[in-house]
């Protein structure tokens, strides 16, 4: 098609899109000639925007370009952090052995490392620890006197490290914690009967990934600071000296004239929620708020670096979603541009069109919800012996929203009537069905109203017509630029790989899948 080549994988993708992912045949030759019809047509489109230089519109350049960082970001992040933070079985059965010991401790977390070294001085020399932890600690856990039970995968994974080390009536050092900076001291270590492997093992696993996921994620972003040199500007990185910090001051600078400014990485709605925390929390939200700040250019670098671009999963991505944005491009303002449907052209669709414009039927209805089929045929042999509607309603129904209004349903229509209910489509008003089954109970209809299907007005449609109408001059106008194009082009059609193509993608199966060209 002017050079460009036709593949039967394009034909395929676009059998499968509009077939829910299946990719077989059913019409041999004819559908897949249609098909082919369709691909060239669109393409031919493709080549026109082209022409144009719309790969070179401003919108369609920003899309394409967010799209493209979105993919090798998460190309990068698969291969550089999830794929090798997967635990393997040993990693996750020494895990599971973990979970037999027990640890019964005391905890006291402080908001400084100063505080936290007086309390162990003091701790050391006597001081009573559930007192300290009582009246000192910000941790939860100080209404309890600081006292807790943890087992494996509860904790950060370095405060673990420190405390299960630690034996019955040793202190530990100082913790520092994302929350603060942690003294636990060992009352007992207990082993307790290891839960079941295979009723646990995805939970270890789980925990586990999440922790190696942390461990890699800061590995290779200390591996991007390092190689493109980012050096953090002095600062006072605290939420009150940020929320003085003129929005144009640099916190940080890197390889290629890269560098974050304080406006970029904060906003004063979170620096004044952070100042709030204790301070060792509010750093680590700051640091990290930083760090990704840094990381999202740094990883952009790389992937030029590395041209992850050009990876092709990513590169077919990008392309196709270029060409739909330059095809939309192409419609909006050269295709469609200045169409419109005028009120002359509205009234004549509407007057050719009437049919569909028809109200459908709808029925007014009431219900009564029982609890069992032999419940149901109770309650309508008694209204067929004279107990009103409504009064069965109050005495019998099981919904509490309708009862209170006589089982009043509203109004339906055909197409909101689920299979099971069908029967009451075929109903006189005032009639009462068999008791139907639903995943609520069974029920028991009674239509009170019926309103015919009615021509609808202009005036009640007039902007469902003019999309139409317009929908139509469209369809046109698009036919006649591919006519254009195809009069214009040079397309040649090999048969023989067309015939071929039939044949390795017919669908032979006993029972087709009910589907149709679109």
């Amino acid at each position: 098609m002017n050079g460009d080549p036709v593949t039967a994988q394009d034909i395929v993708d676009l059998f499968s899109d509009r077939h829910s992912g299946h990719a077989k045949f059913l019409g041999g030759n004819a559908e897949a000639r249609e098909f082919l019809k369709i691909v060239i047509d669109d393409k031919l489109m493709v080549q026109e925007a082209y022409e144009i230089g719309l790969d070179r519109d401003p919108t369609v350049v920003k899309l394409t370009t967010d799209l493209e960082r979105t993919r090798v970001e998460s190309f990068l992040i698969k291969s550089e952090i999830d794929s090798k933070a997967v635990p393997g079985p040993d990693e996750i059965r020494e895990a599971w052995k973990k979970l037999a010991t027990v640890i019964v401790l005391r905890e006291i977390r402080f908001n400084t490392r100063t505080e936290a070294q007086e309390a162990r001085a003091a701790i050391l020399h006597g001081e009573d620890l559930e007192s300290l932890a009582r009246s000192c600690s910000i941790a939860d856990s100080r209404v309890h006197g600081g006292r807790d039970i943890v087992n494996w995968g509860q904790m950060e994974p370095a405060w673990e490290d420190a405390v299960f080390r630690l034996e019955a009536g040793e202190l530990s050092d100082i913790i520092p914690t994302r929350d603060g900076f942690d003294l636990v001291f060992v009352e007992n270590k207990a082993e307790v009967e290891l839960p079941p492997f295979e009723k646990v093992k995805d939970q270890i696993a789980g925990v586990l990934q999440a922790r190696r996921i942390e461990a890699r994620k800061s590995e290779f972003s200390d591996d991007l600071w390092r190689r493109y040199h980012v050096v953090r500007a002095d600062c006072d990185c605290t939420p009150a000296g940020l929320l003085n910090t003129p929005r144009d001051k640099v916190l940080a600078s890197w390889d290629q004239n890269g560098r974050i400014t304080a406006g970029e990485t904060f906003n004063d709605a979170d620096l004044r929620k952070w100042a709030a925390l204790p301070p060792q929390r509010a750093q680590y939200e700051i640091d990290s708020r930083i760090r990704s700040t840094i990381n999202s250019p740094l990883l952009m670098l790389e992937a030029a670096a590395r041209n992850t671009a050009a990876e092709a999963s990513i590169a077919e991505e990008v392309r196709k979603y270029r060409e739909y944005l330059m095809e939309a491009v192409l419609f909006r303002d050269h295709v469609f541009k200045g169409l419109a449907a005028s009120a002359e052209e509205t009234s004549r669709y509407y007057n050719e069109h009437k049919s569909e414009f028809v109200a459908p039927e709808q029925r007014h209805v009431a219900q009564i919800l029982l609890s069992s089929e032999k419940d149901a045929v109770q309650v309508r042999k008694s209204m067929r012996e004279g107990l009103e509607f409504s009064a069965a309603v109050k005495r019998y129904s099981r919904d509490p929203i309708s009862s209170m209004q006589e089982g009043d349903l509203g109004w339906i229509t055909a197409d909101k009537v689920p299979p099971a209910f069908k029967e009451v489509l075929k109903m006189g008003a005032g009639e009462t069905s068999n008791p139907l089954h639903s995943s609520s109970g069974w029920h028991l209809i009674r239509v009170l109203e019926i309103k015919p299907p009615r021509q609808m007005t202009f005036d009640e449609v007039k902007e469902k017509v003019q999309a139409k109408c317009l929908d139509l001059k469209r369809q046109t106008e698009r036919d006649r630029w591919i006519q254009k194009l195809r009069a214009a082009s040079k397309i040649e059609v090999d048969d023989a790989a067309i015939a071929g193509f039939v044949k390795d993608n017919e669908f032979t199966a006993a029972t087709p899948p009910q589907h149709k060209l679109q």
